[in-house]
């Protein structure tokens, strides 16, 4: 009898031990949700998770937080809640949003968006995953976040009268479909980076989308003063002579100062069906010139925007604000 229960203690001890960090999916896009845990705990285990990137900084980011396993020894992220560290309660994508630099401020976000060597797609994010028992590691796994499918291709859009970038979802080319397309804008930083990250995650989830830029870009106005417009309508044109794009299904999107310029152009351009604008103004604010010290950016009682080569109505400045006491 004593033989048997030490080989049935000894089954039971490894299998306590056979701990299993849980990553599902291992290989997943950054806007997807995903399972974080460890198999092959005891009962009710106080485990520490930790959660920690290098970004293209070369900061160190990392979260952490503890955890009780349930009954069956299994951590689950998305059915415990966190009791300590980097946030509390039950939310299966804390260990990533609660993210914070070690030792040092930095301005980069817990996803960075590093440019693969063509400088329009964005390589994926590796994260480590640790697990801590009593502050001794039972294991450690490695995640990778994609910012952009690996079957999305991008080019520059050679088309006279704007600068763009194609961004083209997997399967775009072979596929038969005639697809829709969204054009994208930045805000009032100009150029063309933040419409080449919106682009990247709209071919993401299978739309073809331009990137455009208004602005601060060789050939285009170098200040947000009398900027046309008329940009957006000319991708359209471009848009609707190609066979692969659904002409009825093209829309336009933006933020900041490239939502204000996406409703500009849905309201002039019959041809865009949808309008997405997020802290984008419906009417615009007075121009802006750049590179002006101290401030960089400095208000001018000017247009930001023209439609046509005449200039849309906008905010006017003030020079004082008058107080509202209650």
């Amino acid at each position: 009898m004593k033989p048997l229960l030490a080989a049935l203690a000894l089954l039971c001890s490894t299998a306590v031990h056979a701990q299993t960090l849980v990553a599902e999916p291992s290989i997943s896009a950054a806007d997807r949700p995903m399972r974080l845990g460890v198999r092959g705990l005891s009962p009710t285990a106080l485990v520490e998770l930790k959660l920690s990137m290098t970004d293209d900084k070369g900061v160190v980011w990392s979260s952490r937080a503890s955890f009780h396993a349930d009954p069956k020894g299994l951590l689950d992220t998305a059915a415990a809640g966190s009791e300590a560290g980097s946030y509390l309660g039950l939310d299966p994508m804390g260990l990533f949003w609660s993210m914070k630099p070690e030792g040092k401020s930095a301005k980069t976000a817990p996803l960075p968006f590093v440019h693969t060597n063509d400088g329009l797609l964005y390589r994926p994010v590796t994260f480590t995953l640790d697990a801590f028992v009593h502050g001794k590691s039972i294991g450690t796994r490695q995640i990778e976040r994609r910012v952009v499918a690996a079957d999305v291709t991008a080019s520059k859009l050679d088309v006279p009268g704007i600068v763009a970038n194609l961004y083209e979802p997997g399967g775009f080319a072979s596929d038969g479909r005639r697809h829709p397309a969204v054009i994208t804008l930045g805000g009032a930083e100009g150029g063309i980076e933040a419409a080449n990250r919106y682009a990247a995650w709209l071919a993401s989830n299978g739309f073809v989308a331009v990137a455009l830029a208004h602005y601060r870009m060789p050939g285009l106005p170098k200040n947000l003063v009398r900027v046309p417009i008329d940009v957006v309508g000319r991708t359209v044109d471009w848009l609707s002579t190609q066979s692969m794009i659904d002409a009825r299904h093209i829309g336009v999107m933006g933020g900041s100062w490239g939502g204000i310029i996406s409703l500009g152009a849905a309201a002039t351009d019959p041809r865009l069906h949808a309008v997405v604008s997020w802290v984008g103004p419906p009417l615009p604010f007075a121009g802006i010139e750049r590179d002006v010290p101290p401030a960089d950016f400095h208000a001018v009682d000017e247009p930001a925007l023209t439609f046509h080569d005449k200039p849309l109505p906008f905010l006017p400045l003030r020079a004082s604000m008058t107080a509202i006491q209650s």
